[in-house]
């Protein structure tokens, strides 16, 4: 029986297979192949091919962008996520009904304090987890995206993505420029 993978074990699956050869690419171009596949899997998916290829070819892109650019994948997810949605701070999330605001108005500087208590308390509790475990706390989190893919499909799911990877190279560029 095979032991879930954790965010560290998988990076260094990833970092064995190809981080000679990522060590020479510039983030541009490992961020250029993250899209592409990232495309190729929402092709697949909406045309019933072989997303599960897709899939794992994006997902260790992402963990090579993140490693090109030295960031803790895990501690990121788990500061983004500590069991709370990080707008309305809820769980299950409320923004439908808050507007991505907390749910009891509190001040930013309180949605802070509240975010990084809901973290130390993660971390003390856990020191890692699994990807499985990941998923599953982003599925506690946000329950509707399951009703969200069977209304609209992986369209809606897709373009939010990409939303976010144009964040991630609208990010780089502008700690590039500094």
């Amino acid at each position: 029986m095979q032991q879930d993978l954790n965010f560290v074990s998988f990076a260094q699956k990833i970092s064995d297979l190809y981080g000679e050869k990522n060590s020479e690419k510039e983030f541009e171009e490992i961020y250029s192949y993250l899209c592409r596949n990232t495309s190729y899997l929402s092709r697949a998916i909406l045309r019933d091919g072989d997303s599960k290829a897709f899939f794992i070819k994006s997902f260790s892109w992402l963990f090579a962008a993140a490693e090109k650019l030295e960031i803790d994948l895990e501690m990121a997810f788990r500061k983004k996520f500590p069991n709370v949605c990080p707008y309305c701070i809820a769980s299950p999330c409320q923004c439908a009904e808050t507007h991505k605001a907390p749910i009891n108005n509190m001040p930013i500087q309180d949605v802070r304090m509240e975010l990084f208590d809901q973290y130390n308390a993660d971390i003390n509790k856990y020191k890692t987890i699994t990807l499985d475990q990941a998923i599953s706390r982003t599925s506690a989190i946000y329950p509707a995206n399951k009703s969200i893919w069977k209304a609209f499909g992986s369209f809606y799911h897709f373009s939010r993505l990409f939303e976010e990877l144009g964040e991630v190279h609208e990010a780089f560029s502008s700690f590039k420029r500094t």
